[in-house]
């Protein structure tokens, strides 16, 4: 090879070599300053997500009205049973087991011979005895007349008094006995003290009874009683408005009756009833309410749904249930702000309403609370009212936002 191929050959070398360290540094180059972007970008803050949509409700003040429904137990205004008051033989049933029967109506009848045999003595003993006060009288008469013209001692006198004074008691005391046998005769027809329906016959005809056995019972079915159990905070809402303790006056609260078949029973009562006192075990308070019921649809021991009607709350603060947030504290609401700002405010519930959740302490009139969209709101942070995505889980259609 002669010397200019050399060169020229040790000249290509050298470009091939300076090209791939120009390539190289050229790398280097880049990655320091895609290093050096990407630190200044980690450093730049990120930026601030918008706040969350959210509805927003006025509170308001105004009369709201309770819905009220409790389980109840309908018991007869009168339950009687009918027990036998003397003994004997029970000879007969006069009335049809389950018919509706009249006060005094006659019901069974036991053997009257031994109390009218009895009577007829008791009689007999009253007509002895009144001969004998004729006799006291008028032996009295003639001490009497004898004793102004000194024919008789004081003695004699006073004799014959207490001779007429003792035939005017025996009299007193068999007319007694006398009254208490015909009383007898008469508790051997056993008759009914209320109107209503009768039991089964307990003791069969041809039995011997003795006075104090159950013969049968009668349940008076119109009208029923409901009874049933309120809470107290529901019992002073009654109180306040109706102003009522124990017996209901006047001004009673309506009633109506659900039927275990889902109906509404045809005639509405109202609450004549209230306990005076809160049971300490169940913090309830006992209610009864009257029903009419003349076809009869209501009977003892059925168990029914009570709604009271008519009832309110005057000046009540009532939201939107879904607005109100349950946690380890209790129950809040989030108010918002004059700047937009969500805040948790802790509130006290009162009564459900058919508006909506009553709020005793903790809200004023006037203040914005969060109705829609509190999944995504957290406290101390901004919010924007608007309508709520529709992906957020506690969003729904606020009945009352403005």
């Amino acid at each position: 090879m002669d010397r200019t191929g050399l060169v020229q050959r040790l000249g290509l070398r050298a470009r091939r070599a300076i090209r791939r360290i120009g390539m190289a540094c050229a790398s280097l180059l880049a990655a320091a300053m895609i290093s050096a972007c990407a630190d200044k970008q980690a450093d730049a803050p990120a930026p601030k997500p918008p706040p969350p949509v959210v509805s927003i409700l006025v509170a308001e003040a105004g009369t709201a009205t309770l819905e009220r429904s409790y389980p109840a137990r309908v018991r007869a205004v009168d339950e009687v049973e009918v027990r036998a008051q003397v003994s004997g033989i029970l000879r007969e049933r006069r009335y049809e087991e389950g018919a509706s029967v009249k006060a005094g109506a006659a019901l069974f009848e036991i053997d009257p011979a031994p109390y009218e045999a009895r009577l007829a003595q008791a009689e007999a003993e009253r007509e002895r005895a009144r001969a004998n006060l004729r006799q006291a009288q008028r032996e009295w008469q003639r001490m009497e007349s004898l004793f102004k013209t000194n024919t008789v001692s004081a003695r004699q006198h006073d004799e014959a008094r207490s001779a007429m004074e003792l035939a005017q008691a025996a009299l007193g005391n068999t007319e007694a006995a006398r009254r208490t046998a015909a009383i007898d005769v008469g508790y051997t027809r056993v008759l009914a003290p209320i109107g209503g329906v009768t039991g089964l016959q307990a003791v069969s005809p041809g039995n011997l009874v003795e006075a104090g056995t159950l013969l049968t019972t009668i349940r008076q079915l119109d009208p029923v009683h409901a009874h049933f159990s309120v809470s107290e905070a529901d019992a002073l809402v009654q109180r306040r408005q109706f102003g009522f303790v124990g017996a209901a006056g006047p001004n009673r609260p309506r009633a109506r009756i659900l039927l275990p078949d889902g109906t509404v029973h045809e005639a509405e009562g109202e609450i004549d009833y209230m306990a005076a006192n809160v049971d300490s075990q169940t913090g309830t308070v006992q209610v009864r309410a009257v029903f009419p019921n003349p076809q009869g649809v209501l009977v003892p021991g059925q168990f029914v749904r009570i709604a009271v009607l008519g009832l309110t709350l005057a000046d009540a603060i009532v939201v939107p249930p879904k607005s109100v947030v349950e946690g380890p504290l209790g129950p809040s609401v989030y108010v918002v702000d004059e700047g937009n700002v969500a805040r948790t405010r802790p509130v006290k519930l009162g009564a459900i309403t058919e508006q909506g959740q009553a709020i005793a302490e903790g809200l004023q009139a006037g203040e914005r609370i969060v109705v829609d969209g509190i999944g995504s709101v957290k406290p101390g942070e901004e919010v924007r009212e608007g309508p709520p995505a529709a992906g957020d889980a506690s969003s729904g259609a606020a009945g009352s936002t403005r």
